[in-house]
């Protein structure tokens, strides 16, 4: 019985779809001959966790004893699965700007916490498409809304994060790095889109930004 059976009887397959929308991407997008290819990764045990948590809910074992379902779901949390999507996109050639220096002064973290340290912020987006396609645009916009929201956050001196990120590229490193912490807290499937909720610890964004310094 494969997975996507087994989520199938249970009832869980927007529960295994969500679940999906954890996967990390190690590493960044690499090209070749035009074709832009990315790399997902998830651990077992977050698969496994959908489908027990449906288990629970008195949706059946997918015609599998108590046992045997177990012993599946304990080999699941030892795997990690990983998927490869390409895409091509014509030949165009993008010119960078010079890395700049930039004013660590500007940019530099107060020893005072702000006061939007110890909250969580979320941030939604909606997306169109079937499924899992119409999650992975949902999440997307969220992400990008979640950028403008911690962007607009005072960091001292009247000047924002996003102020002070594009003085710095340094400090606009830290941001985009520390945004991978952001996590998938909700997901509405409809007919023809989904909306997706993403959420983002700001305590661990103050530590990042004090280990910056």
């Amino acid at each position: 019985m494969t997975i996507g059976q087994a989520a199938r009887r249970l009832g869980a397959l927007d529960a295994l779809e969500a679940s999906l929308l954890n996967a990390e991407q190690p590493g960044g997008p690499r090209w070749r001959d035009n074709v832009c290819q990315v790399r997902l990764e998830i651990a077992g045990s977050q698969i496994a966790t959908a489908l027990s948590d449906a288990a629970e809910k008195g949706q059946g074992l997918s015609g599998l004893g108590e046992e045997d379902f177990a012993r599946r779901l304990a080999h699941l949390k030892t795997q990690r699965f990983t998927g490869v999507g390409q895409s091509g996109e014509p030949a165009v050639v993008v010119l960078s700007a010079p890395v700049q220096k930039g004013d660590q002064n500007a940019s530099r973290v107060p020893k005072e916490a702000p006061e939007w340290v110890g909250r969580q912020m979320d941030a939604d987006g909606r997306g169109a498409g079937s499924g899992l396609k119409g999650a992975r645009a949902a999440e997307s916009v969220a992400l990008s809304q979640l950028r403008r929201q911690i962007d607009e956050l005072p960091l001292r001196d009247g000047l924002t994060i996003g102020q002070a990120a594009a003085k710095d590229p340094r400090l606009d490193r830290v941001v985009t790095e520390a945004m991978r912490r952001a996590r998938v807290s909700r997901v509405i499937y409809g007919v023809d889109g989904a909306e997706v909720r993403v959420s983002f610890d700001l305590d661990h964004f103050w530590r990042e930004l004090l280990k910056s310094e």
